[in-house]
Parts: structure tokens; sequence; C-alpha cells
């Protein structure tokens, strides 16, 4: 896995001689758990290339899911809870091995409960908002001000 890896850990290593830590910019890299699925990494491989990413000293990682030619999931019934979750499994195997990097997790998220709830369980830090928001940009902000505002008052 070092090896492979091996990419990662050089570019991160070059922007941090030009911009170290103590400037405050952020270093961070998305990552995609289809990656970690059939004919992907195992678990446990994809375990150890978070490993090297936290110990690398990324300040946040962002664990993603799908593939453009793949949004055939897009269309298949599901609830909208169980279409919420599809990569908090993913990042609830993951997390633990992050314990200074932040985890944000992409992708699946259509309510704001269902993002509070990822938060409040622990299986991420954060909430990134994607297709939902470049399609309608102006959807965030009320998702935020009217619904978890008012109705989670644990979040901030």
């Amino acid at each position: 896995m070092p090896n492979r890896m091996r990419i990662i850990v050089e570019i991160f290593q070059a922007i941090r001689k030009e911009i170290p830590a103590n400037t405050g910019f952020l270093v961070g890299i998305k990552t995609n758990s289809v990656e970690f699925q059939v004919n992907g990494l195992t678990v446990e491989e994809a375990k150890e290339a978070c490993a090297i990413m936290e110990e690398c000293g990324f300040d946040f990682v962002e664990l993603s899911g799908g593939t453009y030619e793949k949004l055939a999931f897009q269309h298949q019934r599901h609830t909208t809870r169980a279409r919420e979750a599809y990569f908090l499994e993913f990042a609830e195997k993951i997390r633990p091995v992050f314990k200074q990097t932040i985890v944000y997790v992409t992708g699946g998220f259509r309510t704001a409960s269902g993002m509070v709830r990822a938060i409040n369980s622990g299986a991420t830090d954060g909430i990134g908002l994607g297709r939902p928001t470049t399609a309608e940009p102006g959807n965030a902000a009320p998702v935020f001000i009217y619904s978890v505002h008012n109705k989670y008052a644990n979040i901030a």
C-alpha cells in the first residue's frame, strides 16, 4: 500500500514544503468509496490507505462515492433514508482510522435530518453537498437556515 500511496504522499509533502501548515492553508483529499468496493481495494486495504493519509497530515478527507459512468443507482427505488446511508456504511468502517483528520461525507444526502443523523452518529464530522447544490445552488441555505437550526438546536 505505501507504494500505491506514494504519489499522494509526495504531492502532499510538496504542497507543505511551499505552504506550511502554520500558514493556515488547509490541504484535503477526496477519496471515492467505489475504489473500496468489488474489484477495488478491500476494507483492510482502504483502512491502510486512510491511515497513510492520517499519518501524512491531511487536514481533511472527503469520503465520496459513485462515478460518472455508474449513475444508474440514482434510478433505483429505495427509501430516502436508505439512499442517504449509501456512503455512511463505508464511512463508519473507515472513520475510526482518523484521529486528527476531519472527515466529510459527500453523496446521497437529501434531507437535513439525514445529515444531522450522520454527524450525530459520529460517522462523519461534516457533510459535503455536491450534485444537489450544483443543480439548485439556492437550495442549500434554506435547508440549514430553516430546517436544521429550527429543528435541531444542537447543530450550529
